[in-house]
């Protein structure tokens, strides 16, 4: 495997729903240890193209390519703005952060390892225990 090989390439994507184009002619490329955010209008095809990336939606047109090791997605992260978690039900910031695992197949040890890895590169270390609705959106 190639170091420089990007984890991901958006080759002229265009995406929509039914006849319905939503973002046309995307070209995009992604490196290993490159985090993304996608900024802009309402409306504008944000979340569909991160649904494209995660797979929940084929482009019309072009192509999404994964290197080998991320051709599962199971190591992409996507973080929403919005969180359907029921606010009544208290919810520490680690506990929220460990939800990010769902799905991955790691031991016990490993994913605290990895809860705590975020939490610090995010500067949460300290908030870890508090109520994750106390904390601001941004």
């Amino acid at each position: 495997m190639d170091i420089e090989e990007p984890v991901i390439v958006a080759e002229g994507v265009t995406l929509g729903y039914g006849r319905r184009v939503i973002l046309s002619d995307v070209d995009l490329r992604i490196g290993e240890g490159e985090f993304w955010s996608f900024l802009g209008p309402n409306g504008e095809g944000k979340t569909t193209f991160i649904k494209s990336l995660l797979g929940a939606i084929k482009p019309m047109h072009g192509r999404i390519i994964f290197r080998k090791d991320f051709a599962r997605r199971t190591r992409l992260g996507f973080v929403p703005q919005e969180s359907e978690l029921n606010p009544m039900c208290p919810t520490t910031v680690k506990e929220f952060i460990y939800t990010g695992l769902v799905g991955i197949s790691v031991d016990r040890k490993q994913s605290m390892k990895r809860v705590l890895k975020v939490m610090d590169l995010l500067g949460l270390s300290k908030c870890s225990m508090r109520d994750l609705w106390e904390l601001s959106g941004g």
